[in-house]
């Protein structure tokens, strides 16, 4: 499993082998409630729910690599399977 997150300002963090990821992991990562993003079956997207309320920064660089119909904002993550 392959975690890659994307923050905002285009900076990228990868982990390889990374082990299960808990709810709690996921929300301090997006820094805030996770949502689950629909995706292709190998990857999972999660973003932060309250995003636009905290308006937080777009994410260009996630939001290209998701092929979102709209800027996704915060920090993005990618889980691949």
């Amino acid at each position: 499993m392959m975690i890659t997150t994307i923050k905002p300002d285009g900076t990228t963090i990868r982990s390889e082998n990374a082990g299960p990821v808990s709810l709690e992991r996921l929300q301090k990562m997006v820094g805030g409630y996770a949502q689950k993003l629909p995706a292709p079956a190998i990857e999972e997207i999660y973003v932060n729910e309250d995003g636009r309320m905290q308006q937080l920064d777009p994410n260009h660089a996630a939001t290209k690599r998701a092929r979102w119909p709209y800027p996704l904002l915060g920090t993005v993550v990618f889980i691949t399977r």
